[in-house]
């Protein structure tokens, strides 16, 4: 019997199986990176959206609040209208309106406050501002000669203020020195106005009840009558 050969025998190559498993495991792998990328591509596409949005939304909010218009303060006013002085005005709670007064150049009006009844006396002691329009019917000279020649009467003791407009009239406001009494001097229609804001400075001995009214305590009322007076010719 002959002896076995002792050359080793060669085994055939191993193949493994899992070659197959580790393309699908790569694949996947890929996959899912891709749509990780693509998940993140989507929630950073969507934040910017809503932040985009929360920014319009915040611009139109705030657009809306600065075009919103504010409310007229003489909504709730009294409308006054003279036809023998030929205007119209608003009037707010507590200020009294007389009646016009014939004068020998035209008309004039007053108007008190405050007045809380007027069939009574007790309002003229407790009066804290007064205006009175005056009308004059003659022919009105040029503006600015007419306001230098109120300046020049040593009766006034005013001096030049701010100009302003009057129902879209050019009109000037003269002040006295004493910071009681303001006087605003406008035309229109060959009509010369007057009107004039004047309150107590407490030194009248004949009224010792009287106070002490600074013009600047009912300056703004006074203006913002002004901003509603129209001319009715």
């Amino acid at each position: 019997m002959e002896p076995q050969s002792e050359q080793a025998v060669q085994q055939p190559p191993i193949t493994y199986q899992s070659s197959g498993i580790f393309k699908i495991f790569l694949t996947t792998i890929a996959i899912l990176i891709l749509v990780s990328i693509a998940a993140g591509a989507y929630f950073l596409g969507a934040k910017h959206g809503q932040s985009e949005q929360s920014r319009s939304v915040q611009k139109q909010q705030t657009t809306a609040i600065l075009t919103t218009p504010t409310s007229d303060p003489t909504a709730n006013w009294e409308v006054y209208t003279n036809d023998v002085m030929k205007f119209s005005l608003k009037i707010p709670h507590l200020w009294f309106v007389h009646k016009e007064e014939k004068t020998l150049s035209g008309y004039s009006l007053a108007i008190s406050y405050p007045v809380d009844n007027p069939s009574s006396q007790n309002w003229i002691s407790k009066q804290r501002a007064n205006i009175t329009i005056g009308l004059s019917l003659s022919k009105p000279q040029n503006l600015d000669e007419e306001v230098q020649k109120r300046i020049n009467s040593p009766l006034n003791n005013l001096e030049k203020g701010k100009e302003l407009k009057i129902d879209n009239q050019r009109a000037i406001a003269l002040t006295s020195k004493d910071g009681h009494y303001e006087e605003v001097v406008v035309y229109s229609n060959n009509l010369s106005y007057v009107i004039s804001l004047a309150t107590p400075n407490g030194s009248d001995k004949n009224q010792p009840d009287y106070p002490n009214v600074a013009l600047s305590e009912v300056q703004p009322a006074f203006d913002t009558i002004l901003s509603t007076f129209k001319f009715t010719q």
